[in-house]
């Protein structure tokens, strides 16, 4: 028997996407549609409108709400992002030889939107899709050391309240991170697993971004990072002068690479 919480949110989007195809659609046509009664048709309308979703047009019909559009302006913003970006991913996995992703962050984590894998038979394995909380990793600690501090330490408070050891080693090294343009992870989410991560920004100067190189710790040490974080952060800042991005608009952490640094060949 399927999770009716599965259910409903399957109900919900299929909901949606009649809603996109037959906009003059009745509450009883839709409940059709989803193969619910209209008791349940219309609780799910309901809880979609708290969203934005969803919302009532003067003569009482259901209707695509405002905030689709801010999917749509998601959606579109990551395929801009992924088609500009796969290139430089392609170039510096064959000059890192690791695995190099893409990752956004949506709400309290790090979802991957694109990845170029390594080639070495022991790798790390990342898909498009994979989901991080915004915590322990080197791709999670580049989105918190770009917040404002207030919202910083409300997302803080709501994911690790009681973890005092985080607290502390983050209050000393996003300020490092912010300094020098990267971050680290060593073994901190998978054990056995190490990573860098670079910026990633948009028109605005807004953080959109960070592009990652992982692998296993015997190979992504301190002293290959001491050589590839340049490169990392040159092409970071290719990608970011591709959406737009002209120095020094950045909030927040350091740019600091050159155009001529961003040949990853």
């Amino acid at each position: 028997m399927r999770n009716s919480s599965v259910q409903a949110v399957e109900r919900a989007g299929h909901l949606l996407l009649y809603l996109a195809e037959h906009p003059r659609a009745s509450l009883r046509d839709l409940a059709q549609a989803i193969g619910s009664s209209r008791t349940t048709a219309h609780r799910l309308l309901h809880a979609l409108a708290a969203s934005g979703l969803v919302m009532t047009t003067a003569d009482g019909r259901p209707a695509l709400g405002p905030a689709v559009v801010r999917l749509y302006g998601a959606w579109r913003r990551q395929t801009d992002l992924r088609r500009v970006a796969y290139p430089h991913l392609l170039a510096l996995r064959d000059r890192s030889g690791e695995t190099v992703s893409l990752h956004v962050r949506q709400g309290d984590a790090v979802v991957c939107v694109e990845c170029v894998e390594s080639e070495q038979p022991i790798r790390r394995a990342i898909a498009p899709g994979d989901v991080a909380p915004l915590l322990r990793s080197a791709s999670s600690k580049l989105f918190l050391a770009a917040l404002p501090e207030a919202e910083r330490a409300a997302l803080l408070t709501r994911l690790a309240p009681d973890d005092a050891e985080l607290w502390e080693r983050l209050r000393t090294e996003l300020p490092r991170i912010r300094e020098q343009g990267y971050a680290t992870s060593f073994e901190e989410r998978i054990p056995g697993a190490a990573s860098l991560a670079a910026p990633i920004w948009d028109a605005a100067g807004t953080m959109v971004a960070s592009l990652s190189i992982a692998g296993p710790v015997q190979r992504v040490t301190p002293a290959f990072i001491a050589e590839i974080a340049p490169v990392l952060r040159a092409v970071a800042l290719e990608i970011s002068q591709q959406l737009g991005f002209s120095l020094p608009t950045a909030r927040g952490i350091v740019v600091g690479a050159t155009h001529q640094q961003a040949n990853p060949s």
